[in-house]
């Protein structure tokens, strides 16, 4: 990793990827709910990653770890909003990438 973005990340190579995650799951609720665009997105995917993350909650449960448990609650209703909105807005898209799609498959 350049030292550029380690530096950038406080030294913490972890750390400036859960930073990267997060944007990018914000992002990508923030464009589902307002363009109602689940272009990319695979409803199949979030529906394992929300099991998984039961697992996980279920586990950091058990074994009585409180800040892995508040980690995965996030993590858990993250990812259950994006199945949501995935599941009502399914085979919408939007102006944008309707037309980076048609774009891609006419050249």
């Amino acid at each position: 990793m350049p030292a550029a973005v380690i530096d950038e990340c406080s030294g913490d190579p972890g750390l400036c990827w859960d930073r990267s995650r997060g944007h990018r799951l914000r992002t990508a609720v923030i464009h589902l709910h307002k363009e109602h665009c689940s272009a990319g997105i695979s409803p199949r995917a979030y529906s394992l990653w929300c099991v998984s993350s039961v697992l996980f909650l279920v586990h950091a449960v058990m074994i009585g770890d409180a800040v892995f448990t508040v980690v995965q609650l996030i993590n858990l209703v993250a990812t259950s909003v994006i199945t949501i909105l995935v599941k009502r807005y399914g085979r919408h898209v939007c102006l944008t990438h309707l037309q980076a799609w048609t774009s891609a498959t006419e050249g």
